[in-house]
C-alpha cells in the first residue's frame, strides 16, 4: 500500500465533527506513505467555502509535503477510494 485516503469533513449536518485532522496532529502520518485528503464534500461541492483550503493548508504543515496529494473527492456512491 502506497497511498491512505482519509475522510477529513465527516458526516455532513452530524453534530460530531471529524477527528481526523485531530488524529494527524497528534500521531503524525507515515512519511514513507502518500495522503488522499478528502476535504470536498461531492454532495455540496458548492457550498463548502473555505473549508478545504483551510484543511489542505493545516494538512500542509502536519504531513510532509511530497506525501500530500490532490484532495480526494468524497461523495455517497464512494466508499472506499
Amino acid at each position: 500500500m502506497q497511498a491512505i485516503s482519509l475522510d477529513f469533513l465527516g458526516v455532513p449536518g452530524s453534530a460530531v465533527a471529524s477527528k481526523t485532522l485531530d488524529l494527524v496532529e497528534k500521531h503524525g502520518f507515515p512519511s514513507e506513505k502518500r495522503l488522499g485528503a478528502g476535504v470536498v464534500d461531492g454532495r455540496s461541492v458548492w457550498s463548502d467555502g473555505a473549508v478545504p483550503a483551510a484543511l489542505v493548508a493545516s494538512l500542509h504543515k502536519k504531513v510532509h509535503a511530497c506525501a500530500l496529494m490532490m484532495p480526494a473527492l468524497l461523495c455517497c456512491s464512494c466508499i472506499c477510494c
